[in-house]
C-alpha cells in the first residue's frame, strides 16, 4: 500500500512501506541535484530504517555518474532499475559498479517490486 507520493515537474515519487519508486522525467539529467529533494524526502519517512529504491526509466535519461559518490543516504540497501531499453541496460552495468548494496536490473515494474517487497523477508 503506498504511503506518500510526491509529483514535481521533475519527478514522481512513490513511498512505501521498504521501498520507494521513483521517476524522473525523459531527458532530464539525474544528478546530486536533482536528487536532493528525492533524498530529502526519503530521509524524512524511512529516517534510519533500511529501504531499498526502484527506479523507474521512461525513454532517455542522463545519469552523472558522480550521485553514487555522494551516500548521503546510509539505509539505503538496494537499488533496483527498470527499463526495457537496451541502452539504459549498458548503462546500469557502469552504475552498478559504483554502488556498494544491492544492484539489479528488471525490465518490469511487477518484477522490481516483488524483489523489493522480498528483500526484507
Amino acid at each position: 500500500m503506498i504511503l506518500k507520493e510526491y509529483v514535481t515537474d521533475l519527478f514522481k515519487l512513490s513511498i512505501y512501506e521498504c521501498y520507494a519508486i521513483f521517476s524522473i522525467q525523459p531527458e532530464k539529467l539525474l544528478n546530486n541535484e536533482s536528487l536532493t529533494e528525492i533524498r530529502s524526502r526519503l530521509k524524512e519517512h524511512y529516517q534510519n530504517n533500511p529501504f531499498v529504491i526502484i527506479r523507474e526509466e521512461f525513454g532517455d535519461l542522463d545519469v552523472d555518474l558522480s550521485i553514487y559518490k555522494t551516500r548521503t543516504l546510509k539505509n539505503l540497501k538496494g537499488l533496483a532499475i527498470v527499463s526495457k531499453n537496451e541502452a539504459t541496460r549498458e548503462r546500469a552495468m557502469q552504475e552498478q559498479s559504483l554502488f556498494d548494496n544491492s544492484f539489479v536490473f528488471f525490465p518490469e515494474l511487477e518484477s522490481a517490486i516483488h524483489w523489493a517487497k522480498s528483500y526484507f523477508r
